[in-house]
This record gives C-alpha cells, sequence and structure tokens, in this order.
C-alpha cells in the first residue's frame, strides 16, 4: 500500500520554516514547524504520524540537495 504526503511552505524566518502537509494537495491541514539550525521538527515523530515524518524527510533532503527550502513538494512511499 502507497502513502503520500503532500507539503507547502507556509512562513520562513531566521530560526524556523513552517510547512502546511497533509495526504493531499487539497487538505493540507497539518502543520509542521522546522528549527532551520537542527533540521529537526519542534514535536517528537511520533505526534507527526507517518505523513509528517514522510513530509520532513523531504523537506530536509531537498533542502540538503539544493542549498534552499523547497516551496512545495510530495513524497510518496
Amino acid at each position: 500500500m502507497a502513502a503520500t504526503s503532500y507539503y507547502v511552505k507556509r512562513h520562513e524566518d531566521e530560526l524556523y520554516v513552517e510547512y502546511r502537509y497533509g495526504v493531499t494537495e487539497d487538505d493540507l491541514s497539518r502543520s509542521l514547524l522546522i528549527d532551520k539550525a537542527l533540521l529537526r521538527p519542534d514535536v517528537s515523530s511520533d505526534v507527526l504520524g507517518l505523513t509528517g515524518r514522510m513530509a520532513l524527510f523531504r523537506i530536509v533532503k531537498t533542502f540538503h540537495e539544493r542549498g534552499q527550502w523547497p516551496e512545495r513538494g510530495a513524497s510518496l512511499i
């Protein structure tokens, strides 16, 4: 069974970047705040669930590859 996580950047400042994420592009109802220095979320991965962990992984991976925070994207497993 495949799982998908979509995300869109909502806000960025010098310390954090915030994304909205969800299982469809039309329902980005959850929020993900990433500490830019630590490259970690402000909550435990258990709270994020699978969809949040998928979004976090893809966001940080894209940041490492491009050197900038992605505006939007998706992760599929």
